[in-house]
């Protein structure tokens, strides 16, 4: 059975046998009816038909009856995978700091400043620049690798 036959079924709790039908089941029904009219089940006069009835219908049980008949319709498709917003990559990061890119920036700046200020009296480590550039991509990467991700707190 169907989930909408099952939402449409039988059930004897009312005081002549049947549950009263709500304007959300006659709404499934009628929706259920245009399908069936749509994909050639029924003919446009025995759609209407049965349209009139089930907008008219006071209980499950008549409802059912207008479906009884039908082929199953068939389940919605399960919405696609959305990829994570920015809001979810931001979440677990700590904000209240500077933003990264300050700090490499202003390393750097202070390297390009200071032998301007000394006149040349300090040697500029270059190859230090490129050992932290190469050191920073391998701690990104490494914390920000595909995969489940763990919170790390240093």
């Amino acid at each position: 059975m169907t989930d909408d036959a099952r939402d449409l079924g039988t059930s004897k709790n009312g005081p002549d046998g049947a549950v009263r039908a709500s304007d959300a089941d006659r709404t499934r029904t009628a929706d259920w009816l245009a399908w069936a009219a749509g994909t050639g089940q029924l003919t446009l006069d025995e759609a209407d038909e049965r349209l009139a009835h089930a907008y008219a219908a006071r209980t499950l049980d008549e409802l059912a009856s207008l479906t009884a008949d039908l082929q199953p319709r068939p389940q919605p498709a399960a919405p696609p995978a959305q990829r994570p917003g920015l809001r979810d990559r931001l979440h677990g990061l700590d904000l209240a700091g500077p933003p990264h890119a300050v700090i490499p920036v202003a390393i750097l700046a202070l390297f390009l400043v200071l032998p301007v200020l000394t006149h040349g009296a300090m040697w500029f480590p270059w190859p230090l620049i490129i050992v932290g550039m190469i050191a920073g991509k391998a701690h990104h990467r490494h914390h920000h690798a595909p995969g489940p991700h763990r919170r790390r707190d240093h």
